[in-house]
């Protein structure tokens, strides 16, 4: 039915928005095309294939633990919530750990933090734009070194604003899925409570067609036996006439009869 329709609708919504499933696989999908474009570059395998491996075990314990909590809803909530900061906690940690305490750099590292990264925070992991600003202030102080750069710099909260617009209008078109779900649910209760009321009226309607039958069928029958009675009752006057008329005329009772019926 277009109830069932707009509900599945409604509920993919809520999960592209709050599911780490797409965060996870779209990071996979970006950092391994960025570490093939940055060996091709180089001439050899690029380091940003850690990235991409980093991902895969994210997606892999994220599948496995999933399966763990089975229905349980609020369970899965967490879950998700947890490997969406967890997705930005790897991001911080391949930063911490291969551009400062390795050392290792790209021609695309300013690409990737000062533009890739931030989208991917702000559009793909943020479920509200609270999340947004929090992820995009702690990669800024993660990156402040190549933030130093005026250009950059406004370039980088300029950038920054419109991803926490993004992220504002997905909470929104969030907010709108949940409360469309709440008012399908209250409609289907409503209709429900609609069917049930009109099976109990129709319910009611026949009992009552019924008794009015009774009824009539009741008011029938005394009017037959009133009649009945009525008709010995003159049945049973007559005959009293004829005796009195009998007696009084001194006559035969075949004479009186005789007579009343002149």
């Amino acid at each position: 039915s277009r109830t069932m329709h707009d509900r599945e609708h409604l509920q993919k919504i809520l999960v592209l928005v709050k599911s780490a499933r797409v965060p996870i696989l779209v990071a996979l999908l970006i950092s391994g095309w960025l570490a093939l474009i940055d060996s091709l570059l180089r001439g050899c395998v690029s380091f940003i294939f850690f990235g991409a491996a980093a991902n895969l075990v994210n997606f892999n314990v994220y599948t496995s633990t999933k399966a763990i909590f089975g229905d349980n809803k609020a369970k899965l909530r967490h879950h998700e919530k947890f490997f969406r900061h967890w997705e930005v906690a790897t991001g911080g940690i391949y930063i911490l750990v291969c551009e400062y305490m390795l050392n290792w750099h790209s021609a695309l590292d300013r690409d990737i933090f000062c533009f890739h990264l931030p989208t991917f925070y702000g559009v793909v992991v943020a479920e509200t734009y609270c999340e947004a600003i929090v992820y995009l202030a702690v990669h800024a102080v993660l990156i402040s070194p190549m933030l130093l750069n005026v250009h950059y710099s406004f370039g980088y909260l300029q950038h920054s604003c419109m991803l926490v617009a993004a992220a504002w209008m997905k909470q929104k078109l969030a907010n709108i899925a949940a409360r469309g779900l709440d008012l399908l649910d209250e409609h289907e209760k409503l209709q429900n409570n609609y069917c049930t009321r009109s099976s109990e009226c129709a319910a009611q309607e026949k009992a009552l067609l019924s008794k009015s039958k009774e009824y009539e069928e009741m008011s029938r029958l005394a009017e037959e036996v009133v009649g009945l009675l009525t008709q010995r009752s003159e049945i049973a006057w007559r005959g009293e006439d004829i005796k009195a008329v009998a007696r009084i005329s001194r006559t035969s009772p075949a004479e009186a009869e005789l007579f009343c019926k002149a």
